[in-house]
């Protein structure tokens, strides 16, 4: 092989490793900004909307301490355009949440007059303002996120 095909095969090796390392750096780039995207979603607070926006509580000193657990009762329209209503608990801030089902309302007013009161027991969160309505969550429902 003669010199000038040596260094010509040396500056195409030269390139090759180049765009090599280039391509691995903006793969592990790429892995690096979705890896930083899933844990910014998970760490993020939630969004609450108050034309859906019942009421909103905070729990008392169970497992975690106080106020570890949010309850929002909201509203969400459905295909018959009735209303229906969950109670969403939200654990430690975080936008990881279980939803418990209460019912369906024609109307957000009725929806409030049946949902707007919670209480917290020291053995289950109690949400509705007539015993028609009240639906009770368990504490172990709502601690079984662990």
């Amino acid at each position: 092989m003669t010199e000038k095909q040596t260094k010509s095969r040396n500056a195409w090796a030269r390139v090759f490793l180049v765009v090599g390392i280039a391509g691995l750096s903006l793969f592990v780039f790429g892995i690096g900004v979705f890896a930083g995207a899933m844990d910014k979603s998970l760490g993020e607070s939630p969004t609450l909307l108050l034309n859906e926006t019942i009421s909103v509580s905070r729990s008392p000193d169970w497992k975690y301490g106080p106020g570890f657990y949010a309850a929002v009762v909201r509203v969400t329209k459905n295909e018959s355009g009735q209303l229906d209503a969950s109670c969403r608990v939200y654990v430690a801030d975080a936008n990881y949440f279980s939803d418990f089902r209460l019912g369906s309302a024609a109307s957000f007013k009725a929806a409030y007059l049946k949902w707007r009161t919670m209480e917290w027991t020291e053995d289950e969160l109690i949400v509705g303002s007539e015993d028609a309505n009240t639906v009770r969550i368990k504490r172990t429902a709502i601690e079984t996120h662990r």
